[in-house]
């Protein structure tokens, strides 16, 4: 039995993995520590979006809403897109290192559904389904290649993918 009418958004195979948006590679070849601002270029630009590939109806702020209680943290709206500019990072650079300056974001996807409640209240039909991209909020840093950043982090990424 379930409420006549009633609607219910579900999402299931969440994935958040850090995605790098912007970045940029320097070397202090000074021999005495300097702090440095960098513009991190742009490498990559997450969208927000949602997808219906099974039915015709869907609520983009429910849906986002739902995401946003599944993956833990704040996410972006529909439409909403990262930076397309550089952005600035600022940090203090030890001699005869090379460090990387990056931004970037948690890039969150999601299968979701639409389920109702029939009129009599008896059985629960899938109204639509299909996909929803979204982001969380950007994170800004600077990392020292060979220096092992904490696992999982986005610095951790940035050192492996970038140093």
């Amino acid at each position: 039995m379930c409420e006549p009418n009633a609607k219910k958004y579900k999402v299931t195979q969440l994935k958040k993995p850090w995605t790098i948006t912007h970045a940029t590679r320097h070397e202090n070849a000074a021999e005495s520590t300097s702090p440095y601002t960098i513009k991190a270029e742009v490498q990559t630009v997450v969208k927000a979006t949602v997808t219906v590939t099974v039915g015709g109806e869907s609520e983009a702020g429910a849906i986002f809403a739902k995401v946003k209680a599944s993956a833990g943290f704040a996410v972006a709206g529909e439409r909403a897109k990262t930076t397309t500019t550089t952005v600035s990072v600022t940090t203090t650079m030890k001699p005869r290192k090379t460090y990387v300056f990056f931004s970037g974001v948690r890039k969150v996807s999601v299968q979701w559904a639409l389920n109702q409640c029939n009129s009599r209240g008896t059985a629960v039909v899938e109204k639509a389904r299909g996909t929803a991209k979204t982001f969380g909020a950007k994170t800004t840093g600077a990392v020292q290649c060979g220096i092992n950043a904490k696992a999982g982090s986005l610095a951790a990424k940035v050192e492996k993918t970038l140093c």
